[in-house]
């Protein structure tokens, strides 16, 4: 996977940014600022510059392409949503007139009921960019009514009603296939969970001011929600890493509670056991005799 560095350089990085950054990801900031990785560079490069584990280095560069710092060159998903709304506002621009917005609003009852909605859900009076944005979700990318009200609702409760953020994640809703209720209130679901969970790991890692990774968020999704791990496990994960690592390292702390899934261990009191009985077993094989002064003695002296 390549990656490429957007022209900063430490000194154009706000200070505070530099601060939430962990030492793993510092060192791979600098190593790629070097001249030689100024143009592309990938994890592999990276790790063999600071001997490191790849997917510690992966997760190290995560954190600065999740702050535009540094651009993954394979991420083409962004690029193409990006492109699509582009497109998307040409066509708009050609063919959705005042008048045909118009027309469309007085003779389709579907579009014009969908509207009011919207305009109660946003309360406030919807624009000629709005409507024409709705109006290519509904009929460029083939999003039924009910799916764009769902969508609407949901980018108001989170304070997100800008029209280039809704005409974004419609797009992305819809290439992505969610087309019907169901589909529409899976998604979020995990949206919510995903915000919900990211905000109780924040508090135990003391992060704030970024949204997490793709990999942060599909792995502590699982931690939370698949295996229904409580916030004082990821926390003893969580010092774990720290004490062994001197950081938080994403990949360390989720081999720990891979461990405690297979072990079944699903609370502190689950380990606290655990501890009691490998502690037991330890004794148990120690012999019950000190060897050396056995051998040292002689009968006969």
């Amino acid at each position: 996977m390549n990656y490429y560095l957007i022209d900063k350089t430490v000194q154009d990085i706000d200070i505070n940014i530099i601060r939430l950054s962990c030492n793993i990801q510092l060192k791979v900031l600098l190593v790629a600022i070097k001249e030689e990785f100024r143009k592309k560079f990938n994890a592999e490069q990276i790790a063999t510059e600071l001997k490191k584990e790849v997917s510690e280095v992966e997760e190290a560069i995560d954190f600065w392409v999740n702050l535009k710092i540094i651009k993954n060159l394979n991420n083409k998903n962004e690029e193409n949503i990006k492109s699509n709304i582009k497109n998307s506002e040409k066509k708009i621009n050609k063919k959705i007139s005042k008048d045909y917005i118009s027309k469309r609003i007085k003779t389709d009852e579907e579009i014009n009921y969908l509207l009011n909605e919207i305009e109660n859900t946003l309360g406030r009076p919807l624009s000629g960019m709005d409507v024409s944005a709705i109006l290519n979700l509904k009929d460029s990318e083939g999003m039924p009514c009910n799916v764009i009200l769902m969508l609407i609702r949901y980018c108001a409760q989170i304070g997100k009603v800008s029209t280039r953020y809704i005409e974004k994640v419609g797009i992305d809703w819809a290439r992505s296939g969610i087309d019907t209720l169901e589909l529409a209130e899976k998604k979020i679901t995990l949206l919510t969970n995903s915000r919900k969970v990211w905000r109780k790991f924040e508090k135990i890692a003391g992060i704030s001011d970024r949204a997490p990774t793709t990999k942060e968020e599909e792995t502590i999704l699982r931690w939370f929600i698949k295996w229904e791990f409580r916030e004082d496990m990821i926390k003893e994960a969580y010092e774990r890493c720290v004490n062994t690592k001197g950081s938080y390292i994403l990949s360390y702390m989720d081999g720990i509670i891979k461990k405690w899934h297979k072990q079944n261990i699903k609370n502190i009191s689950d380990l606290n056991n655990t501890k009691k009985i490998t502690k037991k077993l330890k004794d148990i094989d120690k012999p019950s005799y000190d060897l050396e002064k056995y051998e040292s003695f002689n009968i006969f002296e």
